[in-house]
């Protein structure tokens, strides 16, 4: 194969050859929605401390056919990183999952709005239910069915529903 595209995200942690000789950032994470119109990036935004994953989670969701990024934003100031994203196949759902400096968290954006969300300059927000947990949750998939999350992590599997 070969290359038939690039963008870049900046603002997403990257290798530092100061601090680190081997690199904890850049997109951890992507997933496109099911129209094929956005894709959601997801990592960690620029960090002080490497070691304890102190940087604020982060999440870009692009017009992949432009490409220009619609949203920046987190997840009510989680410090960690975007492990896995996975978009509803039918409802106006993002799930991401990861963890870092406050342990494991689970985050649903409704992107019901992405469409009409204005300029990027203007900083939209997405609605967001965050939740912590203890320990890293690696991976979100939703069922069969769509009306829940399955989420591993360290030691364990747990079900989430969303409504």
């Amino acid at each position: 194969g070969k290359e038939a595209g690039r963008f870049s995200v900046p603002t997403v942690y990257t290798y530092d050859d100061r601090q680190r000789k081997r690199s904890l950032g850049g997109i951890r994470a992507l997933s496109f929605s099911r129209d094929g119109k956005y894709l959601a990036v997801g990592g960690m935004a620029q960090v002080g401390n490497v070691d304890g994953l102190a940087g604020k989670v982060h999440l870009e969701i692009w017009d992949w056919q432009k490409p220009q990024a619609k949203v920046i934003t987190g997840a009510e100031n989680h410090v960690g990183m975007i492990a896995s994203l996975q978009f509803h196949s039918t409802e106006p759902w993002l799930v991401g999952v990861g963890g870092g400096g406050d342990n494991a968290f689970i985050a649903f954006w409704n992107i019901k709005d992405l469409a009409n969300l204005p300029p990027l300059e203007k900083k939209p927000t997405l609605p967001t239910n965050r939740h912590k947990a203890n320990g890293f949750y690696h991976r979100a998939e939703w069922t069969p069915d769509g009306k829940a999350v399955v989420v591993a992590g360290y030691h364990l599997m747990q079900q989430w529903t969303v409504g």
